[in-house]
């Protein structure tokens, strides 16, 4: 069947003249405009939905990054009593900070265009949490319209990661094309989280996708040479090295990466290429470096700031280990925890015993004492960064191990036709 399917194909496409070609390459385009169209207007007509606190967290994000200078991002707890502090990478605090001044010309200009003037001018101020539990018409409604529209503008990116893994899987008029970018941009688990509950998982999956994407057209390079095999491969390292400047939960995700780049690209010929890891380490490096050199050279023009302090309050916001208290484990150390969860006792459980009952496993699988007793401190615990890095470390020589060698022909994504 396969056979026949791809001789079937091969034939139409041979059948195709010129002009029918280029009438069919508009054709995907429109019909993806059109999609884009209808998917905007509903994610408008959701903005006087529901929003979680995530809303009250990133409007705080985007207030200090308008209001403080850059060297006091991270110590905004100075400034102002909340618990919404910023803990995401640089690149986040960039990515909110571009956003944020955009504010005053969607205020100016925007909304006189449509008729619409300004109900309120503390939008982006930093505000304490007190007052707005007290207030909470303190937001006003374009306050809410702007952020809700920085969500739906940031869904871009993800529609640009769709295309590259459905381009991957086929040419634009193609079934399984359609289907994986559908099923990307049109899924209803980001429609919920993202512009009702309010996240940016979509621009952070479409950075995600488009390292999958890159990666995926590099396995179509026939002869695992040449411009576009390097091209594809460290454009796949790039993106992902942004994802993780914008959002560092994904270090999860990068020994796997490590290991697929190490044997797919680094070896040429079963033989190893100290020049394709060094290039490879050299993007990368300077993608994550990049986000941080703002607030280093901040710190370090600063009268009142030193690089190292800077440095320091970066990290630990990221990985904030003093957060752990009364924790017993391989002795007596102190874990962080890199997540929030719900308030609810039930939820918490649910969400943080099996990454905990994980650890224990593989701790006591290794010889390690695990018995520890943690006490929770204001609602806040995670094991999950923990669990899965070990997860991975232990899988990761087993991976390496048994990883095949690069076939010298290219991989071929359009099973899926077969499979439908």
């Amino acid at each position: 069947m396969d056979r026949v399917s791809r001789s079937s194909r091969s034939s139409l496409t041979q059948r195709i003249t010129p002009e029918q070609d280029q009438t069919a390459l508009r054709a995907p385009a429109a019909t993806g405009f059109c999609l884009w169209i209808v998917s905007t207007c509903v994610k408008i007509l959701l903005f006087p939905a529901y929003r979680s606190t995530d809303f009250l967290v990133h409007r705080h994000w985007k207030a200090l990054t308008r209001t403080l200078p850059l060297e006091e991002w991270y110590f905004d707890d100075r400034h102002v009593d909340t618990v919404h502090t910023l803990d995401y990478p640089p690149g986040f605090a960039l990515w909110e900070s571009a956003w944020a001044n955009l504010y005053q010309g969607f205020v100016d200009w925007l909304l006189p265009s449509m008729g619409m003037f300004d109900d309120g001018d503390s939008c982006l101020q930093l505000l304490a949490d007190e007052r707005i539990q007290q207030d909470p018409d303190v937001i006003s409604s374009t306050c809410v319209a702007y952020l809700r529209s920085t969500v739906v503008a940031s869904d871009l990116l993800l529609w640009i990661g769709a295309y590259a893994v459905a381009s991957a899987c086929g040419s634009a008029q193609s079934r399984p094309f359609w289907t994986v970018f559908l099923l990307i941009t049109l899924h209803p688990g980001l429609l919920w989280l993202d512009h009702v509950h309010f996240q940016y998982n979509g621009m952070l999956l479409g950075w995600l996708l488009l390292s999958v994407g890159c990666l995926m057209h590099g396995n179509q390079c026939n002869t695992g040479k040449g411009l576009a095999f390097h091209a594809w491969h460290l454009a796949a390292a790039v993106s992902f090295a942004v994802l993780l400047a914008m959002k560092h939960l994904y270090l999860t995700l990068s020994l796997w990466y490590f290991a697929y780049l190490l044997r797919r690209y680094c070896f040429v010929k079963d033989k190893f290429s100290w020049f394709r890891l060094t290039s490879l380490g050299l993007v990368t490096f300077t993608t994550l470096l990049a986000p941080f050199l703002p607030f280093l050279w901040s710190a370090y023009t600063s009268t009142s700031m030193t690089m190292t302090a800077q440095l320091h309050q970066i990290i630990s916001r990221l990985f904030p280990f003093s957060r752990w208290v009364g924790t017993r484990l391989l002795g007596r150390q102190s874990l962080g925890h890199l997540c929030h969860v719900p308030k609810s006792r039930s939820s918490r459980r649910n969400y943080n015993s099996h990454p905990d009952t994980f650890t224990r496993f593989f701790a006591l699988d290794l010889g390690f004492n695990t018995r520890f007793r943690v006490r929770l401190e204001g609602g806040k615990v995670t094991m999950q960064l923990l669990a899965a890095t070990l997860f991975k470390l232990l899988y990761l020589g087993f991976f390496l191990a048994g990883l095949p060698r690069p076939r010298k022909g290219h991989y071929d994504y359009s099973f899926a036709a077969d499979v439908m």
